[in-house]
């Protein structure tokens, strides 16, 4: 008995290392390669709504501060809140194969403008359009950003990756 015991505290000891190694990879603050790649999605982010402002005329920026702070803003509001309305809505997701994900999104654009200062959104059609263009064009942005934080062209060419 006394050896099972040993061996189950070592495999829990091995598994506790294997866990802090894990998590010790994927924190930000010590892990500069991630933290590179989250400022660059943040800063893509900026340049998206940047876009959205100047092409939507519902969608208002006071200057390059306002855009920082709402890409800040919609960044935090999409990783706490987007999963749980999503979660939320699937019934109506599943009913329009995905496309109810638009709404959501252009609820989360409205709720960024209510809290980033500088940043104003006057309806819901302005968000809705607001929301497909940062959609497409952060999207776009980050197939340019690998798994390490660095800027990348993609390989288009047939049979191989995205990445060189």
């Amino acid at each position: 008995m006394a050896g099972l015991f040993n061996t189950l505290d070592t495999a829990k000891a091995i598994s506790y290392a294997n866990q802090s190694a894990y998590f010790r990879h994927f924190v930000l603050w010590r892990d500069p390669r991630a933290m590179r790649g989250l400022c660059l999605r943040w800063l893509m982010l900026t340049v998206a709504i940047y876009l959205a402002a100047d092409l939507v005329t519902g969608i208002h920026i006071s200057g390059p501060g306002g855009a920082l702070l709402a890409a800040a803003v919609l960044g935090l509001l999409n990783a706490l809140l987007r999963p749980l309305l999503l979660l939320l809505t699937l019934p109506l997701n599943l009913l329009t194969f995905g496309l109810f994900t638009i709404v959501v999104n252009a609820l989360l654009l409205m709720m960024a403008s209510g809290l980033a200062a500088g940043f104003r959104i006057d309806g819901f059609g302005a968000a809705l359009l607001g929301a497909v263009l940062i959609g497409v064009v952060s999207g776009l942005l980050n197939l340019l950003v690998n798994e390490r934080g660095r800027m990348q062209p993609l390989d288009l060419r047939a049979g191989r990756k995205h990445w060189r």
